[in-house]
């Protein structure tokens, strides 16, 4: 066989061979088709049919024009109670105050802050009667008016005595760094020393 012949041989077969699996494959696609449109009616004809529910007239409607402005859920406003939880805003709170610590103030006004939790500065308002401590409790007529505890002691009776005394009260009354207990323990000094000084050497000078 001459190579000419063998050519048109292998050409022929070739062409046999795309036309046979056209067909194959026209075929096969044809029933798979023809099988699921079967599938599909069956699928529909033997379903059941879904009831349709209709809902009681009793329900309320939550989304109604005419509860729009009703709460339904909440009817009970004045019997709601607020739970708070302390425990976890505390431990919010020092948590964001140890990461503001290692930061530390980014201006002038969070380390005036920081200065005033330390004591360091005044909390505004100003209160010139903030961290008293037990003379929060003391009235202002027990720091300037001392002289009933100066009729308390018995002073040797002596003109000057008396006036030195009166010089005395005086300054510790006009003094605001003092405390009323720290004020009546200087005139109770100076009783004892007057006291001892009358019956001792300087006996004949009062």
């Amino acid at each position: 066989m001459s190579k000419a012949s063998r050519k048109v041989v292998d050409d022929l077969a070739h062409l046999l061979k795309d036309v046979a699996s056209k067909e194959i494959k026209s075929k096969y696609a044809t029933d798979y088709y023809e099988e699921y449109e079967k599938l599909m009616k069956n699928h529909y004809k033997n379903r059941k049919r879904r009831e349709a529910t209709v809902p009681e007239p009793t329900y309320e409607k939550l989304f109604s024009k005419k509860n729009s402005t009703k709460s339904i859920i909440f009817n009970k406003v004045d019997q709601l109670e607020e739970r708070q939880l302390p425990y976890w805003r505390q431990l919010d709170n020092a948590k964001m105050e140890l990461l503001d610590r290692g930061l530390g103030p980014r201006n002038i006004l969070e380390e005036q802050i920081e200065w005033t939790k330390k004591g360091k500065m005044w909390p505004y308002p100003i209160d010139n009667e903030y961290l008293l401590g037990e003379e929060d409790n003391v009235s202002f007529v027990d720091h300037v008016f001392l002289e009933a505890e100066l009729s308390k002691h018995k002073f040797p009776r002596s003109e000057a005595i008396d006036h030195y005394m009166e010089l005395v009260l005086t300054g510790l009354s006009k003094n605001p760094y003092m405390s009323v207990e720290k004020k009546h323990e200087h005139i109770r000094w100076f009783a004892d020393y007057f006291k001892g000084a009358a019956e001792g050497k300087y006996k004949e000078l009062l």
